[in-house]
């Protein structure tokens, strides 16, 4: 799905197969950004399996003049793409949002990305493993390269955190950050790791409870209904058939969110039926630059 063309920026720098390191793809800070691809490949310029980018790749970061944007695993970046569009990836392809894929036209689309009025640095990380099997990472920017005198704007933003829940029962997750008034909540999608059993999840607000014990079962049905593409339902190789989806954006608009302004803690709790749960992710996804709700 492209919203502008297709630009071929820098390979990223840094990197060698079999060499732990973090490499560097700079991308040029022109026009409107919608996405960056990057595309994996090893010996032979044979395109990698997903299942090889993952033992390959430890995480993702872009930034834009220094200041975090995005974290996630690569097959996060992967698991969101197909979830929101139910499009197939090319094998080899890591897919990067800066714009909102789920919304109905392209002009809705066409609000958020990154505008480069402002923007000197616009880099993206790419921390590999000793076991990478990498011999060239090439990056293709969706840009509009006549829009030249907007700012950064709207733009999703991906951050996920890892957890080792040890116990039975509830867990309760009161370190997550709200990142200030200009964000709206979108998503948050729930990666069970191993041993993990997640029986419902609770979100609050500050003091304000906006879920309340929801189980997988019924964030499942809410989220198909509204024809999201279930995460782990896709045929590709590798990907978990568990993982809980919370959307708050069912009406694909892009004021379908909740406004994070006024917010000073964002808190989770989720009940486990089993002790011991490692590796446990949870990828959350924001929509930057919204304007704070009046009073």
């Amino acid at each position: 799905m492209s919203m502008g063309i297709l630009s071929k920026q820098m390979s990223a720098a840094g990197i060698s197969a079999g060499a732990a390191g973090t490499g560097t793809i700079r991308i040029t800070p022109t026009g409107k950004h919608f996405a960056a691809y990057l595309y994996a490949r090893k010996a032979n310029s044979v395109a990698m399996s997903e299942a090889e980018i993952v033992t390959s790749i430890s995480s993702i970061e872009v930034t834009l003049n220094g200041t975090q944007i995005h974290l996630c695993k690569p097959k996060s970046y992967r698991d969101y793409y197909k979830h929101v569009t139910g499009a197939t990836l090319a094998t080899g392809c890591i897919p990067i949002m800066f714009y909102n894929p789920m919304l109905e036209t392209d002009l809705q689309r066409g609000v958020s990305g990154i505008g480069c009025k402002d923007v000197n640095d616009f880099a993206i990380n790419i921390n590999v493993t000793a076991a990478n099997v990498i011999v060239s990472l090439e990056c293709y920017s969706d840009y509009n390269p006549n829009i030249k005198n907007e700012g950064v704007g709207t733009y999703i933003q991906m951050i996920e955190a890892t957890r080792t829940i040890a116990n039975t029962g509830e867990y309760d997750d009161n370190s997550m950050s709200t990142y200030g008034a200009d964000a709206a909540l979108m998503s948050m999608h729930i990666y069970p790791g191993t041993n993990g059993s997640l029986r419902s999840v609770t979100l609050k607000t500050d003091d304000f409870e906006i879920m309340s014990k929801a189980t997988p079962a019924i964030l499942q049905t809410e989220t198909e209904m509204a024809g999201f593409t279930k995460l782990g339902n896709v045929p590709d190789t590798g990907l978990e058939t568990s993982i809980t989806s919370i959307h708050f954006d069912l009406s694909k608009t892009i004021l379908s969110a909740v406004s994070m302004a006024g917010v000073k803690t964002l808190r989770m709790t989720t009940d486990w039926a089993v002790a011991n749960a490692t590796n446990v992710t949870i990828l959350t996804v924001f929509m930057r630059g919204m304007l704070p709700k009046s009073a």
